[in-house]
């Protein structure tokens, strides 16, 4: 448990920094007492092994200890945003307590503490739990809930038990290389669900936590000897878009992908200008790590997870030859087994100790997967099945595009047929169609629509949002073919 690992590097090298925030350094012996202290806060207000606990809070130094001190305690937590959407209504009726800055009048709260300067100074100067009168530890301890906002269907919720929550940490500690040199940028926040863990492993492995947001992510990177960043392929993309013509490429950052597939474009752009190690990596919240991409010129092919088991099915379940295409499904050694208050999703999706995941897949040999997108989005244009990524990928490939999206719509005559969009596509209309017409010509359908938009509508993790692209898409004016 990440709490134990901070009292133990505190008692080994209690003056190794632990946390700096924004400039102020936090070694391992005071972040160990400020986990007590909010301990000791936490049970002061009420709060109970087994219990949920939502907390929200800008302050992420103060976020992230009240979060390790619940977790100790056996109390699960979840982390809130300012605005949460209307989805997490089912959530907030399970919280047995929120401690917050935010009001959320929106939601049904069954108890509020709010999160005041005069209460953050209490915490600060009070009393440490003695963790010798605590109940034992259960290796089955609800500690973290995982909650989607329901963007791909109905909002879901994932307890995550002490072993889970642990096993996914250890598992970034080895996949992510981190050793207690190791430097973390903070940039995303806890409601993402990688985050949690990826945080935990840097503690666990005696490393650094950094938070700095009064400077650019690149200048905040020099200054601080960054070693590890996490980010998602849009953010990623913003930070390289934005680094200064004269930026010194770091000697050593290791990035940690995640959300959505990296673009070959934005993988040689990643490892030429930021990175020396990148790892682009696929997984979801109920199955943890799946597989990962390393090097340049895969294909898109990543090396599935160890103790990780997957499998491409049909429609009927039953396994697709391997170089075929299929649903993906998978076991993983930390892997949920069903969605709280929900029976109906959790038989659809958690069958016989597997998962049957949203996105579709190929298995190119032993330990060998492409993802190619979500199972819902595929487009059936004239019996040929098409992922969407793929064309997006090659339309930025061919022309110089800031973003691409791409969806199927009903023509005049109820066929499918391709529309593509681009944001801040350089060039006429004319060169424009002639060049995406050229590089589409191998996928074999013969008509397709081009548009141009201010902006691709992605989600924060930036997975594109079909749906509203399709609106998008229907108020524009089509490129003329010239």
């Amino acid at each position: 448990m990440t709490a134990d690992y901070v009292a133990f590097h505190a008692a080994e090298r209690p003056d190794a920094t632990a946390f700096v925030d924004h400039g102020r350094v936090i070694a391992f012996s005071q972040f160990a007492r400020d986990i007590r202290r909010c301990m000791q806060a936490v049970s002061d207000l009420g709060a109970r092994r087994g219990n949920w606990v939502g907390v929200g809070c800008a302050d992420i130094y103060l976020h992230w200890i009240l979060l390790l001190a619940l977790q100790r305690l056996g109390i699960a937590s979840t982390s809130l945003q300012r605005d949460e959407p209307s989805g997490a209504a089912r959530l907030f009726q399970r919280l047995d307590l929120v401690i917050s800055g935010w009001d959320f009048p929106q939601f049904p709260i069954k108890r509020r503490h709010a999160i005041t300067p005069q209460w953050v100074a209490a915490v600060r100067e009070g009393a440490e739990i003695d963790e010798r009168a605590l109940p034992p530890k259960s290796r089955d301890d609800a500690v973290r809930v995982g909650h989607t906002a329901g963007t791909t269907g109905s909002p879901k919720m994932m307890p995550s038990e002490r072993w889970n929550e642990d096993g996914r940490a250890d598992s970034f500690i080895w996949s992510f290389e981190i050793t207690n040199r190791a430097r973390f940028l903070i940039t995303t926040p806890f409601n993402v669900g990688s985050i949690f863990p990826l945080t935990s492993a840097v503690v666990r492995a005696g490393g650094t936590l950094v938070l700095e947001t009064r400077m650019p992510i690149a200048q905040a990177l020099s200054a601080h000897g960054i070693t590890h960043l996490a980010a998602f392929p849009a953010h990623l993309k913003f930070i390289l878009d934005s680094l200064p013509a004269d930026f010194a490429k770091p000697a050593e950052l290791s990035i940690f992908a995640f959300g959505a597939t990296l673009s070959e474009t934005l993988r040689e752009r990643t490892m030429t200008r930021l990175a020396t190690r990148l790892s682009d990596c696929y997984g979801s919240r109920e199955a943890g790590f799946v597989s990962r991409i390393m090097s340049s010129g895969s294909g898109g092919i990543g090396t599935i997870w160890p103790d990780v088991e997957v499998e491409a099915v049909d429609e009927a379940g039953a396994p697709v030859p391997m170089g075929q295409l299929g649903r993906l499904k998978m076991r993983a050694p930390f892997m949920h087994s069903e969605y709280l208050d929900d029976p109906e999703a959790t038989r659809r999706f958690f069958r016989d100790g597997w998962l049957l995941s949203g996105d579709i897949g190929v298995l190119h040999g032993p330990r060998r997967l492409q993802v190619v997108g979500r199972y819902d989005e595929i487009m059936n244009v004239g019996g040929n099945k098409l992922p969407p990524g793929n064309i997006e990928d090659m339309v930025l490939r061919t022309v110089n595009a800031r973003d691409a999206g791409v969806v199927a719509m009903p023509g005049r005559d109820g066929i499918e047929e391709i529309w593509i969009a681009v944001a801040d596509a350089q060039g006429d209309d004319r060169t424009l169609w002639a060049r995406i017409g050229a590089a589409l010509r191998t996928l074999q359908f013969t008509t397709f629509h081009l548009v141009r938009l201010p902006e691709i509508p992605r989600n924060a993790g930036g997975k594109i949002l079909r749906e509203q692209l399709k609106r998008a898409i229907a108020e524009a004016r089509e490129v003329s073919r010239g």
